[in-house]
């Protein structure tokens, strides 16, 4: 990932506050209503609108899906290695775990959705939104991530180690343990977060924190620092 321009850097300095992230939403005109029984799962999909299709247990990998919108999808133990989601939007995503390492995201929406596992390891990601849901564990380990908005999400573990990311902002988000071992971040905007915990507070180089989230981070970071505190 690029680093930041000197003009970013300057704007940082200024004391601006990070970049925002600019995430597009899908393109979804004109979607043609499908039954999930006549769609060829493994051919991917274009231009379609499918309710209630369950695709648990499926192997869905280095398929394609754009342009498309999919609502009250089950995903119970699919596994979407390589998968592309171009001008997609899930709505009511229901998966207990679902592993789609090593894929693409981009232009995308996952609205009001409850999964437990979500393993988007090695992924990459540009403008996604991420609204209205819940994840136990979203584990985004050496992902490429620009252009992310978590809003109104609760997250059980954030796992970003050896990631990077760019333009990011979790607004009224409430994340359990947020892990950010050898993770690069550049306008990483935590402001709008309740963090419980953190794992490795000295990776967090590069986010903007509350004065309030300093303090509460300040014994793990003398920890970490090896510092006496009397």
């Amino acid at each position: 990932m690029a680093p930041a321009r000197p003009a970013d850097a300057r704007s940082a300095a200024a004391g601006r506050g990070p970049r925002r992230p600019r995430p597009t939403p899908p393109s979804l005109g004109g979607l043609e209503g499908r039954d999930p029984a006549d769609v060829d799962w493994d051919a991917g999909l274009d231009g379609a609108r499918v309710v209630g299709a369950d695709l648990s247990g499926r192997r869905l990998d280095g398929v394609t899906w754009q342009e498309s919108e999919l609502v009250d999808l089950r995903a119970d133990g699919a596994r979407w290695e390589g998968c592309r989601l171009l001008d997609v939007r899930l709505d009511r995503l229901d998966a207990p775990d679902l592993l789609a390492p090593g894929s693409t995201w981009r232009d995308s929406e996952v609205l009001g959705s409850r999964v437990g596992a979500l393993g988007l390891h090695g992924a990459k990601v540009t403008s996604l939104r991420v609204a209205g849901s819940k994840v136990d564990y979203l584990n985004l380990r050496g992902a490429e991530v620009a252009d992310l908005v978590l809003e109104d999400c609760t997250i059980g573990e954030l796992d970003l180690a050896d990631a990077r990311l760019a333009r990011v902002s979790l607004d009224g988000c409430t994340i359990g343990t947020l892990d950010v071992r050898a993770a690069g971040l550049v306008d990483v905007d935590l402001r709008g977060a309740r963090l419980d915990a953190v794992d490795t507070p000295a990776g967090l180089r590069g986010a903007t924190v509350t004065h309030a989230q300093l303090l509460d981070l300040a014994p793990a970071l003398a920890r970490e620092a090896g510092l006496l505190v009397d």
